[in-house]
Order: structure tokens, then C-alpha cells, then sequence
């Protein structure tokens, strides 16, 4: 929970790193905290047309206020146990739904393309959206997280520098990192992609029970996805030194 007052030139990123709640404020006004969450808090309101005084009053709110959704503060947690987190929770959901997403987006697109042609769209992006998470998904378990959390045992990591001190490791994990970051901005720029053509996951008058099974789908992988790039991006990968 956020102790302090909410500034208009603090960090979006940092924000939530700091007060996780405060994610589902910042989806409500559609502002990506995960990938696009390095600019000051005034600037990401003009350029979305948000007036900042009304959105830092709804960050409080958000801040203090009670929330449904299960969250976990990335600054409590040491280096292995947030990369247990995100396998335990993010990795194990995306292993559980991508199959099920690629089924359900292509059934509806066979059923109902002719309504829509967008559904093919929407089908294709996820397939090929899950081939591209199942390789970074292999890269972070097999490669990255395991040298993350071999320095940790070994003492050669702290939470606030987790490159290995051995060769030439850090620099390996750095380029690692860069390669990984720039992966996430090719999944959000694919969920947005999602999020067009199905008009922000809209249900037509004339969805059926597929389609509505669907859509929640979608934006349950959306919601989740932006929150585990987020874990990543702005809580793990700045431990490694650069």
C-alpha cells in the first residue's frame, strides 16, 4: 500500500512496483504501465487527454481503497522468490490458457468470420502470439531465471545487482534482458491488436455462448499478460545490472 502523496511527476511504473492495486486504476483510464510505464505521470495524462489532477485523485482512491483482485508487492520478495512467483502464477497460467485461447479464437472465427472478418485476424494474432510466448516462456525458465537464482544462492546476487560477477555472465544476462524486454513490446503491441478487433472485448448482439466464452478469455490473457510483463520489466529485470 502507497504511504505517501501521489506526485504528478512520479514514474508510472514505479507507482505500481510501489502500490500494485493501483494497476487496475491505471487499465480503467487504458494506460500501458508495463511496457510504456517509464514517463512521468503528467505526461502520460496529456498524451492519453487525461486531465492528471482527476487521475492522481483516482490513484489514491486506488492506493488506499480496498481491491478484488489478489496482488503481490514485488519489493517484499527477494530475487527467487519473485522469479517463483511469476513461474508459479504467470507462466503456469499461460501454459493452462494458450491452448485453450488458440482453440476458442479459432472456433469462433470459423463459425462467425462471415459477421465478422476481423475474428480471423483475431485468431491468426493469437496463434501466433502463443508460438511466440511458448519460446520466451523456455528462454526465461531454461536460461535466465536459473542463472538469476544460482546467483542468489551463491551470494554472487542481491536484490539490487543480480548479474553474475563470474566472466562474462552479466553481460550475457543484460543482452538476455534487452532481447526479452524487446519481445514484450511485441506482445503488447499484439494485444492491442486484440483489443481493436474486438472493440476493447465488446460482446455483438449476436454473440454466442463460444463467443462470449471468448471474449472473457481475452480479457482475462490481457489483464493477466500486462500485469506479468509489468512484474518483469519494471520489478525483476532492473535487479540485473546494466
Amino acid at each position: 500500500m502507497l504511504t505517501r502523496s501521489i506526485r504528478k511527476n512520479d514514474i508510472v511504473a514505479d507507482l505500481v512496483v510501489e502500490s500494485p492495486a493501483l494497476a487496475r486504476v491505471f487499465e480503467s483510464f487504458g494506460i500501458n504501465y508495463c511496457c510504456e510505464g517509464n514517463k512521468p505521470l503528467a505526461d502520460t495524462a496529456y498524451e492519453k487527454g487525461i486531465d492528471v489532477d482527476a487521475l492522481i485523485v483516482m490513484l489514491n482512491v486506488g492506493a488506499t481503497g480496498p481491491s478484488d483482485r489478489t496482488v503481490v508487492n514485488p519489493a517484499s520478495l527477494s530475487t527467487p522468490e519473485l522469479i517463483e512467483h511469476i513461474v508459479d502464477s504467470h507462466h503456469a497460467y499461460l501454459r493452462r490458457e494458450l491452448p485453450r485461447l488458440v482453440e476458442l479464437t479459432r472456433k469462433v472465427a470459423s463459425s462467425h468470420g462471415d459477421e465478422d472478418s476481423r475474428l480471423y485476424e483475431v485468431a491468426d494474432t493469437m496463434a501466433h502470439l502463443a508460438a511466440e510466448l511458448r519460446s520466451h516462456l523456455e528462454t526465461e525458465e531454461n536460461e535466465l531465471f536459473p542463472a538469476l537464482t544460482r546467483g542468489a544462492d551463491d551470494g554472487r546476487c542481491s536484490d539490487d545487482n543480480c548479474a553474475r560477477d563470474a566472466g562474462d555472465g552479466g553481460g550475457v544476462q543484460t543482452t538476455m534482458v534487452g532481447q526479452l524486454i524487446a519481445e514484450h513490446r511485441e506482445t503488447a503491441n499484439a494485444l492491442e491488436r486484440l483489443r481493436t478487433a474486438t472493440d476493447e472485448f465488446t460482446l455483438p448482439d449476436w454473440a454466442c455462448n463460444t463467443y462470449r466464452a471468448m471474449l472473457a478469455a481475452l480479457e482475462e490473457f490481457d489483464e493477466d499478460t500486462r500485469a506479468h510483463m509489468h512484474l518483469e520489466n519494471n520489478a525483476l529485470f532492473p535487479r540485473i545490472a546494466r
